[in-house]
């Protein structure tokens, strides 16, 4: 019966069981020591782990030495062992691409010594840097291969008290009370929360001095956490109005009367006029001698009013002139 070299994992050769067993050291056998030898040398040198085709080696050699007691089918048997074990190391032979893997944990489980199947370009230990990291595989050693969760974040800082913004916001508009001396009394219209850590308050300062009255809207604006509050003051709005009135009829004879207790009864008033909105001002002239008619003399008589019925008057430099006879 000849022998044939196949490449698939089925056997070469069929051992019929009728036969009797192969014994060593009969007529034309080979020692079984060095088919052991030859059969470890071989499989230490084959690239592909010992399995079923080293069973076929071994039932093919012992059959040769039995059927025909020569070295030569011996040989074959070899030559068809050492062929079949490269052609299944051929067939069992992987190339793996970055392409096979989602992961580099996944990539690194393949990164053999050597790198055969070029997984770490650049040779720094990390397969597939494109890919995300993943979860290393676990080591063996019995720790769990869960990720560690992540620290919680931070708290967020509390929120800023109305209690704190409102007594802070009071504050601000007292100095600004203090500074101005046309306000004298404060009042909070509102306090409103435009975000988690900003309260704005609207305030009303107001105030009367005898001649004018004066109102301001002021908003002040407190940022902070918890307790503790930073206040702005924004640019106050205020308006005046004046509280005395001064007429014109009223200046006129007020300037006479005045004139005439001044210069005399004959004392003349005209070009009367207003100057600012409390006082009025006229031109008087008069003769400082009865007897002396050719001589005269003018001046301007002011008149202010100072508070509620009652006037200032002011007088600018007389000037006299007499006339010369021809």
């Amino acid at each position: 019966m000849s022998s044939s070299c196949r490449t698939s994992s089925t056997r070469l050769v069929t051992v019929p069981e009728s036969r009797k067993p192969w014994r060593a050291g009969g007529p034309g056998s080979i020692p079984d020591r060095p088919i052991r030898n030859t059969l470890r040398d071989t499989t230490e040198s084959s690239l592909h782990p010992p399995g079923e085709a080293m069973l076929e080696f071994v039932a093919a050699a012992r059959h040769a030495e039995r059927r025909r007691g020569s070295l030569a089918a011996l040989t074959l048997a070899c030559s068809c062992f050492v062929l079949m074990t490269a052609t299944g190391n051929a067939e069992a032979f992987v190339d793996y691409d970055c392409s096979d893997f989602s992961t580099q944990a996944e990539a690194h489980q393949y990164l053999l010594p050597g790198d055969p199947h070029r997984l770490d370009a650049d040779g720094d230990g990390i397969p597939c840097e494109t890919l995300p990291a993943g979860i290393p595989p676990s080591d063996g050693g019995g720790g769990s291969s869960e990720p560690t969760p992540a620290p919680p974040p931070p708290p967020k800082p509390p929120k800023l008290q109305m209690g704190a913004a409102k007594g802070a916001s009071i504050n601000v508009v007292r100095r600004f009370v203090r500074r101005n001396r046309g306000v004298s009394k404060l009042g909070l219209l509102r306090c409103g929360r435009s975000s988690r850590h900003r309260i704005d308050c609207t305030f009303k300062a107001t105030g009367r001095t005898a001649i004018k009255a004066t109102a301001c809207r002021l908003k002040v604006v407190a940022r902070g956490e918890g307790r503790q509050a930073r206040t702005k003051l924004r640019r106050p709005k205020c308006s005046s109005r004046m509280t005395l009135h001064l007429s014109a009829g009223k200046a006129k004879r007020a300037i006479r009367a005045e004139a005439a207790d001044l210069y005399g009864p004959d004392a003349k008033v005209y070009e009367l006029g207003r100057k600012g909105g409390l006082a009025y001002s006229g031109s008087v002239e008069w003769a400082p001698d009865p007897e002396d008619p050719g001589t005269t003399c003018r001046t301007v008589l002011t008149a202010k009013l100072v508070k509620p019925g009652q006037l200032r008057f002011s007088t600018s430099a007389e000037r006299c002139q007499a006339e010369v006879a021809l």
